[in-house]
């Protein structure tokens, strides 16, 4: 059985790890910096706040925006994974769900305007499976919007990477992700109170005062594994869009084919009544296949989303499947969708 997720990890990787064993460094050391340093130019930004997790950077950048308790934030209904719904509660706000685009699975402006209050403090923007979110009509409300980057580091919009179009990028290097860390995550803004304020709130280590604070820095084995990665990110995505190509060649079918500028996962648009059949289809002939949203609140209000809970399935794309698997998966692709199973037009 071929897995719906494994990072590519080589010896560099190995090596660097091992290296900082050695040293004795393992929680604080020189690689954490020089990662921030790198992200940022990277990014065309100051050097990042690299955090624990993305669930961490959701959070802290949350904080750093200075959200006051009982504040609105503004996030997609649905998502593959409930951190966006989970990270806002945790820095004292209140989820307002609001539905997704015809066109993407994120979020839809119109939507986001009708839920527009004077208690919203964020709009929380997820660029889910690398399709890029309309950042540029979100920020047309005057409300601070948080890019959620987990699934997209390296997309672009309009000539500007994903995480410098908000107020607040925030960065997922979890092992399933486009680039690991074995984990971590990073805060990235233009803003340097933005900033200021993230790297604040990271640590309570070596402060003693009374304002609240957490442990929720990077170990500096995370960083120095996250550098091979930043390094190696030109090569890990264009092998994910090699292989969605391969894919949506096998298909041949590309009005119904989802692929962002960053292929996360390969993502089909079945047509209503068919998508159960052909997830089990798929799952028979051990294509690693999945419906890939659930909803993060009930989803009667919600009919874009729905449809895109309903009739959408992702395979993988990640660099780690060998050409051969990628072949096997294409033809048994290919040859498990009938005529009807995929809809004509998105």
């Amino acid at each position: 059985m071929i897995p719906q997720a494994k990072p590519l990890l080589g010896s560099a990787e190995e090596q660097a790890a091992l290296r900082i064993m050695q040293s004795g460094t393992l929680a604080v050391g020189p690689e954490i910096e020089e990662f921030e340093r790198r992200l940022g130019q990277w990014l065309g930004l100051p050097p990042l706040v690299t955090t624990s997790n993305g669930f961490s950077s959701l959070h802290l950048g949350l904080l750093a925006l200075g959200l006051k308790p009982g504040a609105e934030v503004i996030v997609p209904c649905i998502s593959s994974c409930s951190a966006i719904r989970d990270a806002i509660a945790a820095a004292g706000g209140v989820p307002v769900f609001a539905d997704v685009a015809c066109q993407t699975p994120n979020l839809e402006a119109a939507s986001v305007e009708r839920c527009l209050t004077p208690r919203t403090g964020a709009i929380l923007c997820p660029h889910h499976l690398g399709c890029v979110a309309d950042v540029e009509a979100l920020l047309q409300f005057g409300v601070p919007v948080l890019e959620d980057c987990a699934q997209a580091p390296g997309a672009i919009y309009q000539g500007k990477l994903v995480g410098t179009m908000g107020s607040v990028g925030a960065f997922s290097f979890y092992p399933t992700k486009v680039m690991a860390a074995i984990d971590g995550g990073a805060v990235a803004s233009s803003d340097p109170a933005i900033l200021a304020a993230a790297r604040d709130k990271r640590y309570y280590g070596g402060v003693q005062d009374d304002q609240y604070r957490l442990n929720y820095k990077l170990s500096n084995l995370n960083a120095a594994v996250g550098l091979v990665q930043l390094a190696r990110l030109p090569e890990l995505l264009e092998r994910r869009r090699h292989i969605g190509s391969r894919y949506a060649q096998a298909l041949g079918h590309p009005k119904a084919i989802v692929q962002g500028s960053v292929v996360f996962r390969f993502g089909l648009r079945t047509r209503p009544g068919a998508t159960q059949a052909l997830l089990e289809r798929l799952l028979e002939a051990q294509v690693p296949c999945r419906r890939e949203w659930y909803f993060l609140c009930p989803g009667e209000a919600f009919p874009q989303a729905q449809r895109w809970h309903d009739d959408f399935l992702t395979i993988p794309t990640y660099p780690a499947l060998s050409d051969e698997q990628v072949g096997w998966i294409a033809e048994r692709l290919a040859a498990a969708i009938r005529p009807g199973d995929l809809l004509e037009s998105i």
